[in-house]
């Protein structure tokens, strides 16, 4: 792939205009995240992202703190330990609808394919009810085939019953044992993704979907069948797509594996260690699990297809559940 078509991909994954957080002023984002001005000029002199009118991307600029620099602004460090928090408290039942939107531009194509996976019942997990806007049922996705336009959206409405639950593990100390080395070894940056193309294993900094691969390559090289896993944290009023891995496990068991939870415990200063095995074996009330597939990056998770006039497809994978393009609400059922 030529470094321009390389360009326009991460361009396509970048949420734009459509994400909710307006563009402000210096003073208005100030005030939202509790800092003086001052503070806020000295980020711009450290290479906090500016708009060209002068203007402050919020999701940006949380995004830039949160490489490293939660020091800097205790408001959102103080968001992230309560997120910390949350996770690693014992979780309840609870039933919950989850709205997703995803919009999708492909400026060349002149027609797009679209497959969209449908959550299943799965350990610790029922779907109560679906309402899908368009799609045909295929397999456990839903296939979307139309004209292309300018941009294209497409939105469904799932009740999803979560329940704690733990899976047996005969060998914890040695799965704890990777994640344990993962999390001391990798810097956890919030939505700082490689895209889908440029993606290696050995990365040492990244996204969960970066964390997951390189814990599915430290499986693999141990002689351990693994999948990666895409889905949603979510809590009534909030949500966030992510990304973990499973390893298989005795008979038709398959044990979730969580690393980002101790690597964000770390970027936070957190005793990360004593959260590892929260991260090992659970499926938690408050991760919903959307789709699965073997070894790497596969349309199984979800796949967006635009038909080029010169032939042949040019495809946009799932990753981009990891760098904002999908949206999501969760509220209490």
């Amino acid at each position: 792939m030529t470094s321009a078509r390389r360009a326009e991909r991460a361009m396509l994954l970048d949420p734009g205009d459509g994400h909710p957080h307006a563009p402000c002023v210096g003073a208005e984002l100030a005030r939202r995240l509790g800092v003086a001005a001052e503070t806020l000029a000295s980020w711009r002199d450290a290479g906090m992202p500016t708009l060209p009118d002068g203007r402050l991307d919020p999701y940006a600029v949380t995004n830039w703190l949160s490489w490293g620099r939660l020091d800097r602004c205790l408001a959102l460090q103080r968001r992230w330990r309560a997120w910390l928090r949350w996770f690693t408290t014992a979780g309840r039942p609870c039933r919950l609808e989850v709205r997703r939107a995803q919009t999708c531009w492909l400026p060349e194509a002149r027609a797009m394919r679209w497959l969209v996976p449908e959550p299943a019942d799965a350990p610790g997990q029922r779907i109560l009810s679906r309402i899908w806007s368009d799609g045909e049922p295929s397999g456990g996705h839903r296939l979307i085939e139309r004209p292309i336009a300018r941009e294209h959206t497409w939105s469904c409405l799932d009740e999803v019953a979560l329940e704690p639950c733990a899976e047996p593990v005969d060998d914890r100390a040695m799965l704890e044992s990777i994640v344990a080395e993962l999390a001391a070894s990798f810097t956890y940056a919030y939505r700082r993704h490689v895209p889908a193309d440029a993606m290696v294993s050995t990365r040492a900094q990244g996204t969960c979907l970066d964390l997951a691969l390189r814990c599915g390559a430290e499986l693999a090289r141990r002689g351990r069948r693994w999948r990666l896993v895409s889905g949603v944290v979510a809590h009534r009023a909030l949500a966030n797509a992510h990304f973990w891995v499973e390893a298989q496990g005795a008979g038709d068991c398959w044990i979730p594996l969580d690393p980002t939870i101790p690597a964000v415990a770390r970027m936070l200063g957190a005793d990360w260690p004593a959260i590892v095995p929260w991260a090992v074996g659970r499926h938690d009330g408050r991760r919903i699990r959307i789709a699965a597939c073997e070894d790497a990056v596969k349309p199984d998770l979800g796949g967006i297809a635009g038909l080029l006039d010169a032939g042949g497809d040019e495809a946009l994978y799932c990753s981009d559940w990891a760098v904002g393009e999908c949206s999501w609400s969760v509220a209490a059922a």
